[in-house]
């Protein structure tokens, strides 16, 4: 009996022990005057403005995976890696039940050689933890949930 009780009393003070979070791949469109280049397939939202031109995109991320041309129209498809989904829940470990289910990919389309549209999938997730956590201002444990 005492050692069901030491056990249930060390599992109750793991910080973050129960919890979950969720993997997908949402498509993001971004802004055509303010999107940047990262790594080769990968766009981000930035402050300075951009006005992408259609060489100057493959001289920093090289040839597309996929080109499409149609007229004066252009779409350029650059892979960014495996794409992911599933769950991840967390019973005092992280127990991840994610599989492979695609590549995400960035999409850039321009007309006369001028970005017009720029889209990308990108792993993203949520979720939560619940459990008994440091209290910052007293160091008391208090019982809370918390979300990623």
């Amino acid at each position: 009996m005492a050692r069901r009780v030491m056990m249930l009393t060390v599992l109750a003070l793991l910080q973050g022990c129960v919890g979950g979070w969720v993997i997908s791949n949402p498509q993001t469109d971004y802004a055509v005057d303010s999107v940047a280049l990262r790594g080769k397939g990968y766009l981000a939202s930035s402050m300075e403005a951009s006005n992408w031109h259609l060489d100057e995109v493959l001289r920093v991320w090289g040839a597309p995976d996929r080109r499409r041309d149609e007229g004066r129209r252009t779409v350029l498809y650059y892979r960014s890696g495996l794409a992911w989904s599933g769950v991840v829940p967390w019973v005092l470990i992280p127990i991840p039940l994610v599989v492979p289910v695609g590549t995400n990919q960035a999409v850039l389309v321009f007309e006369d050689e001028r970005l017009v549209s720029a889209s990308a999938e990108d792993r993203d997730g949520a979720g939560g933890l619940c459990g008994l956590f440091m209290n910052d201002s007293d160091s008391s444990l208090t019982p809370m949930c918390v979300s990623l």
